[in-house]
């Protein structure tokens, strides 16, 4: 007759039970049950007074000023002084580009670039432009130029590194290729605050072939309205419509609102959208 099931005994480390289990967690509540009044408070609702034997918690220490001034480790120097880029809000540029678009609707012909308004009525076609086709032609302007200071800091500093490495042995040539790796953004932002200062006060000489341009594209091209807000909006169709007046009716009205609204949406769309090859920045 077999007698009873031995008992094993298991050798290890002890099975440490987590808080986390409810079971444990209203053991532990019923052996160290709160007082009287925190049972109260519970119920309740009210505030639940402090413990007799509640640890008291220590406040954190208070932050040292110099630490909160001193910059983070690894932060390169430069960034306590950045040069801003002309493109992303830089002084050098922002101001002349403001002129433009803070100037109020019945004031198209600001000082802009150091072009002045004398010299812009004695532009070919000007005159001839309504007013949402004259900020039509500034805010072309304003785009173009600043796509030459991306052109033009690009070509300056491809050339002076190309300078740079002429003559050069080998090993000289590395050193500097391996200098603007991580110098090319920094050196780039300081060819385009130079090419903005050059080109914000360059006057006729520098934007007047632009300006002529955008000009006479703004003259054959479509109307533009200048809404409440201040934005500008095409008029593709209106009741004059080559040459020949009609009348609309409030549908028709309607109708070639929504018309002209979609189309100057469309209008904004990037140039690169066409490419496959655009990237999602050049998408938005």
């Amino acid at each position: 007759m077999e007698g009873p099931p031995k008992k094993i005994k298991v050798e290890g480390a002890p099975i440490k039970k987590s808080l986390d289990d409810p079971l444990e967690t209203a053991r532990i509540e019923l052996e160290n049950p709160p007082a009287h009044d925190e049972w109260d408070a519970m119920i309740t609702g009210g505030e639940i007074p402090p413990s007799e034997t509640a640890v008291p918690q220590e406040e954190p220490p208070a932050p040292n000023e110099a630490d909160e001034e001193r910059p983070p480790i690894g932060r390169w120097r430069m960034e306590e002084s950045p040069v801003e880029s002309p493109l992303q809000g830089g002084e050098a540029f922002t101001e002349a580009v403001a002129q433009v678009e803070n100037a109020p609707p019945q004031e198209t012909t600001p000082a802009i670039f150091g072009i002045t308004p004398e010299e812009l009525a004695q532009t070919e076609g000007w005159g001839e432009l309504s007013e949402g086709q004259k900020r039509l032609a500034l805010e072309n302007l304003k785009q173009i130029t600043l796509a030459r200071i991306k052109e033009e800091s690009a070509g300056r500093y491809k050339k002076n590194i190309t300078e740079e490495k002429t003559g050069k042995a080998l090993w000289r040539r590395m050193l500097i290729g391996m200098r603007e790796n991580f110098a090319k953004s920094y050196t780039t932002l300081k060819l385009e605050k130079t090419v903005a200062e050059e080109l914000k006060e360059g006057g006729m000489a520098m934007h007047g072939e632009v300006l002529a341009q955008v000009v006479r594209a703004a003259k054959n091209g479509p109307e533009v309205e200048i809404k409440e807000n201040g934005e500008m909006e095409f008029v593709y169709l209106s009741e004059k419509i080559a040459g020949f007046s009609v009348e609309f009716s409030p549908e028709d009205h309607e109708k070639t609102e929504a018309y002209n609204s979609a189309a100057t949406e469309f209008a904004r769309i990037p140039d690169e959208w066409k490419y496959e090859v655009a990237s999602d920045r050049q998408r938005r």
